[in-house]
């Protein structure tokens, strides 16, 4: 079964368990807030597979802040990784479809 995507009789994947992200000790101590887009493949089981950074919160860093922001990357993956979901489906079936989470930090 190949790669679906949302749409067109394919039902998103619902989540159903979340993790909140851990900010990394470099961007705290930096106080460095970002965005990163993760994407992901919910199987079919609603596991998230083939995680990867598609935007990450160093796109928009200095120099200076590169590194603190680019550990918040990390942080992100592990997050998602723990996230379940509700399976999507097509045809009352479930299937594996791609998509992207957003994981924001903000320092409070």
């Amino acid at each position: 079964m190949g790669q679906y995507h949302v749409g067109c009789g394919v039902t998103a994947p619902r989540l159903v368990n979340r993790v909140y992200p851990e900010y990394s000790k470099e961007a705290r101590e930096k106080k460095i807030d970002g965005i990163v887009l993760v994407g992901v493949t919910v199987d079919a089981q609603g596991r998230p597979t083939n995680l990867h950074i598609v935007r990450s919160a160093s796109d928009k860093a200095d120099e200076a802040n590169r590194d603190a922001a680019l550990s918040l990357d990390q942080k992100a993956l592990d997050c998602v990784q723990k996230y379940r979901f509700e399976p999507a489906t097509y045809r009352g079936k479930p299937i594996p479809v791609e998509m992207n989470v957003e994981i924001n930090f903000q320092i409070h």
